[in-house]
């Protein structure tokens, strides 16, 4: 175990593989004033993904099971403050290590390099049953409402 590592990972943001991983110390999904003095002299690595594609992939992980549609899903999103749902920005700290699960082969490999860590990311907790594959240009505008900070703090075209 990487006792020097924190993991600060929204949710379907590649979390669970990078804490599988790094057997990384991870107390859930906590936002970073929630670790406190904890994160002193560790390595704080944090998960993102685009959010167009975050918020399909909590929709088909676990939206359908909550409510009847994914305009539904959208509206408890914009009246929730589940920390499930949350905007990805709150996880951010000012000295970190940035995973984009665009490129995270990529990110994890420099990470490793950078910290001398031997692992070996492997793909866990991937939503197999699809029930919503694509986006309306409606749902795109809602998606960029909720989550305007991701895209412009995390550099996600809109």
């Amino acid at each position: 175990m990487y006792h020097n590592i924190i993991l600060m990972h929204p949710t379907k943001t590649a979390g669970t593989a990078v804490k599988k991983a790094l057997n990384a110390k991870v107390k859930g999904h906590l936002f970073p004033n929630s670790w406190g003095q904890l994160m002193d002299n560790k390595i704080v690595v944090v998960t993102v993904r685009n959010p167009y594609d975050r918020v399909l992939s909590m929709y088909n992980h676990f939206g359908f099971s909550w409510v009847n549609s994914f305009d539904e899903f959208l509206g408890l999103i914009a009246k929730s403050n589940n920390i499930l749902l949350a905007s990805q920005t709150k996880y951010l700290v000012k000295s970190m290590e940035l995973l984009k699960f665009e490129s995270l082969n990529e990110d994890f490999n420099k990470l490793c390099k950078k910290h001398n860590i031997s692992a070996t990311l492997e793909r866990v907790n991937v939503t197999h049953y699809k029930r919503k594959t694509s986006l309306s240009l409606k749902e795109k505008e809602m998606i960029y409402k909720l989550y305007k900070k991701d895209f412009e703090i995390l550099d996600y075209e809109k």
